[in-house]
């Protein structure tokens, strides 16, 4: 079964795959974090331990490599696969575009705009998120009304 799926690489390129509107938007999700456990690299050996055990069929994988693939989110070279995009950012990375966002935004955002904010600037919601949560715990942010998050002054400058 290994040596089958450690073809899933090459096979996402040459065999026929499910169609891409098959391919689940939870899934491919599920992938990505997949993909961002295994620091945004997979080569193909450890795909073949790594898909399966997180519930990826060849040729479920096959098509949501293609579909990233065709987002521009999904490179490949010498059997390994790299995902690109704002899911690879370091922490560092992510904390300073959230706070040009934010700084752009009256140093504030509201829980139910959150997500369109974040995506807008070409931020992972998700990341955001987790080191919005780490400022408020620091004291460089707060909680207001309407679950909206305001950065302190200091950190607002």
């Amino acid at each position: 079964m290994k040596a089958i799926f450690a073809l899933f690489v090459s096979a996402a390129l040459t065999l026929p795959t499910m169609a891409a509107a098959e391919v689940s938007e939870d899934r491919v999700l599920e992938f990505i974090e997949v993909m961002v456990a295994n620091d945004c690299v997979l080569p193909e050996a450890k795909a073949a331990e790594v898909l399966p055990a997180n519930g990826f069929e060849r040729d479920e994988a096959g098509a949501i490599v293609k579909h990233l693939r065709g987002e521009g989110r999904m490179n490949r070279a010498k059997r390994t696969i790299y995902l690109t995009g704002p899911e690879c950012e370091s922490p560092e990375a992510v904390r300073a575009g959230a706070l040009q966002v934010l700084k752009k935004n009256d140093c504030q955002v509201g829980l139910e705009e959150f997500k369109s904010v974040f995506k807008k600037s070409g931020l992972e919601p998700m990341l955001v998120k987790q080191e919005l949560q780490k400022m408020v715990m620091g004291g460089e942010a707060s909680m207001g009304a309407n679950d909206t998050i305001i950065l302190n002054a200091e950190v607002c400058s």
